[in-house]
């Protein structure tokens, strides 16, 4: 083979890894927050917030190991020491209400539900006084479960790193220059409507 092929073949290769394949999540822009972020304290994009002021939800889709609502919340109480209550709703979605809770127990929650009973796991938080600051999050499906992505009422988007969500009781949102979440599409899709302010 002469060499102009074989230079042809590698730089065909290369522009389909880099342009179809794993190479194209390097070439695309990302939020800070998919590098290990500080401790909280010591990020400039921190944004602390009193977990007591808000109403927590895990709402479950369509699930493969949690069939009803119950079984969701012994899940959560047996597995991660989670108090919940049940919410009805006509849907497919199941959706419990947690009580107590801190913020590291209720994030990791998403993400072990995430990795056991649906893809599509979220949390809905919402603040018991000022509904600028209700905020919706979930796994991010690209970084191995690591993260939570998530969005304010008002779009502004932050990244959740859940190896340092213990590290200070007002958590760690870090947020985001990078749109990569719509409060109002999210909101769309799950079964509760923010703004009915069900607390």
């Amino acid at each position: 083979m002469d060499p102009k092929t074989i230079l042809g073949i590698i730089a065909g290769i290369a522009f389909f890894y880099f342009r179809f394949g794993p190479g194209s999540r390097l070439l695309k822009k990302k939020s800070h927050h998919h590098i290990v972020p500080p401790v909280p304290t010591s990020d400039p994009h921190w944004h602390p917030i009193d977990f007591t002021d808000y109403t927590k939800y895990l709402i479950v889709g369509e699930r493969n190991l949690v069939e009803k609502t119950e079984e969701l919340g012994k899940l959560l109480q047996d597995s991660m020491g989670l108090q919940s209550e049940k919410i009805e709703t006509p849907s497919k979605w199941e959706v419990v209400k947690i009580q107590g809770s801190n913020f590291h127990d209720f994030h990791q929650a998403i993400d072990f539900l995430s990795a056991i009973a649906s893809d599509e796991s979220y949390g809905y938080c919402i603040n018991k006084v000022d509904s600028s600051k209700d905020y919706i999050v979930k796994v991010d499906s690209q970084s191995d479960q690591e993260y939570l992505l998530g969005t304010f009422r008002n779009n502004q988007n932050f990244g959740i790193y859940l190896p340092y969500s213990d590290r200070h009781p007002n958590g760690n949102i870090s947020l985001s220059s990078v749109q990569e979440l719509s409060f109002e599409e999210l909101e769309k899709h799950l079964p509760l409507q923010l703004n009915e302010r069900v607390l």
